[in-house]
């Protein structure tokens, strides 16, 4: 089953990405053989993912796993899916810079896989918990650069100002045998 693809800004990464470690290198073809799912190709040394051309330290990928009995994963430990919302949004903004979080919310990145079996609901839940961190930030966003709250009634040209500096990056790979 595919899960429905919600936004227009949805990058596609492979299993590959989700089951690597921080070390590994990933380089992306450069002629994918279908425009809706790439192939990304483990290499060794360092971490970074390459993806048309461009190049993605893995710290900035947070990758997030559903299981199908509906256990959430965040970067191979158990999270409960009360503290997803929060753990997100300071991963995409790391205020403290710290160094297993993104460099910056431009480059943040967040991974969702399910297992096949997973709940529709449980995976909606999960999805719309990782959207909730963009939408809290698009908002602080919108109030220190505008002094209102983000909303689709604001004017097309602030809306783009604050998605270009936190751009909605979820990638969603396709279900799984765990």
């Amino acid at each position: 089953m595919i899960m429905p693809y919600h936004y227009v800004t949805i990058l596609l990464l492979s299993l590959y990405l989700l089951s690597c470690t921080p070390q590994e290198e990933y380089q992306m073809p450069s002629q994918p053989q279908n425009a809706d799912h790439y192939v990304i190709q483990m290499l060794e040394t360092e971490d970074i993912v390459q993806t048309r051309g461009d190049k993605i330290k893995a710290r900035n990928v947070l990758d997030v796993k559903v299981k199908g009995s509906g256990k959430i994963f965040v970067r191979g430990k158990e999270v409960p899916w009360s503290r997803l919302t929060k753990m997100t949004k300071a991963f995409i903004a790391n205020p403290e810079n710290k160094p297993d979080l993104a460099t910056s919310p431009k480059e943040a990145i967040i991974s969702l896989q399910n297992e096949r079996g997973t709940n529709f609901d449980r995976y909606l839940k999960v999805y719309n918990a990782l959207k909730a961190a963009y939408e809290q930030l698009w908002d602080e966003k919108a109030q220190e650069l505008f002094n209102e709250p983000y909303s689709d009634d604001m004017p097309f040209a602030k809306r783009k100002a604050i998605r270009e500096e936190i751009p909605f990056i979820i990638s969603e790979a396709e279900p799984t045998n765990y």
